[in-house]
């Protein structure tokens, strides 16, 4: 069962990548792991911010999915170990290498999977409209992007399970091709 349990994190501006969504409450949460788990379906919980990964794994959910921007809380790997609650990051989403690296453009799995046009799109974004945003939204990806691989290296160390997902059907992501990125 695939819930949404999103806010946005504390401490940050918002953004495209840190603005409330359409959202259940905490007690409705609750209430629907509780529901799934009678029935001994795994829920996945969409998050955005630390305090949502921490509430889901209360609530007792099998997973989350998303890693939030800013630096995992120092008590919240090991609280997850324990919980056993798995992690699916979905780094890809931040992973600006289909912008900057046009030999990855040219992968032979990545020409398998997608269309000329779309290949293109990914070739032209930093010089489409205006380049000096799309440098400055490529630069904002990259740092957000390493801030997730710092958060993901501290939960694996801690002994939370990291499964790959990649939140396909959104930019920067191609099916098949980018669940081997992540």
């Amino acid at each position: 069962v695939k819930l949404v349990y999103a806010h946005p994190s504390e401490g940050l501006e918002e953004t495209s990548r840190n603005r409330a969504l359409p959202s259940i409450d905490r007690a409705t949460l609750e209430a629907a792991v509780a529901a799934a788990a009678e029935h001994g379906l795994p829920t996945v919980v969409h998050v955005r911010s630390w305090r949502d990964v921490r509430e889901a794994a209360e609530a007792g959910a099998t997973a989350v999915t998303h890693v939030p921007d800013q630096e995992v809380p120092d008590d919240l790997p090991a609280f997850l170990a324990e919980r056993g609650t798995v992690m699916i990051p979905t780094l890809v989403g931040l992973d600006t290498a289909l912008a900057t690296d046009p030999e990855l453009l040219e992968s032979p799995l990545l020409r398998a999977v997608t269309t000329p046009e779309i290949l293109e799109a990914y070739r032209s974004f930093p010089t489409a409209g205006d380049p000096g945003r799309a440098e400055q939204i490529l630069r904002s990806m990259a740092s957000a992007h390493r801030r997730q691989l710092a958060s993901v290296g501290a939960l694996a160390a801690a002994g939370v399970p990291i499964v790959a997902g990649t939140d396909s059907g959104n930019p920067w992501r191609v099916q098949g091709f980018s669940l081997h990125r992540e």
